[in-house]
């Protein structure tokens, strides 16, 4: 299965422009993939230390359940759609 995980935190600008361009990039894409959005306030410590998440937003790109890709920051849709179709072969 393929999924994206989103941390975000209240109130980020950045964090709402990379949702929306993730969700373009799914539309654009055409590929079958589930995205998850997490507020960063509510994730278990645990969660946070084993993917390393320093600040948001922070994108993980699984595969199969793997760990794929970690991308801190905001990128242009095209830039993911690009992700998608080296991690999601």
């Amino acid at each position: 299965m393929n999924k994206v995980v989103l941390i975000t935190t209240k109130g980020c600008e950045a964090c709402k422009i990379m949702s929306n361009n993730i969700a373009k990039a799914i539309d654009v894409s055409k590929k079958d993939i589930c995205i998850q959005q997490l507020d960063i306030n509510n994730l278990d410590r645990k969660y946070i230390r084993t993917f390393g998440i320093s600040d948001c937003p922070t994108t993980l790109i699984f595969k199969d359940g793997q760990l794929k890709r970690k991308e801190v920051g905001t990128r242009p849709y095209i830039v993911i759609v690009r992700w998608f179709d080296i991690d999601f072969k």
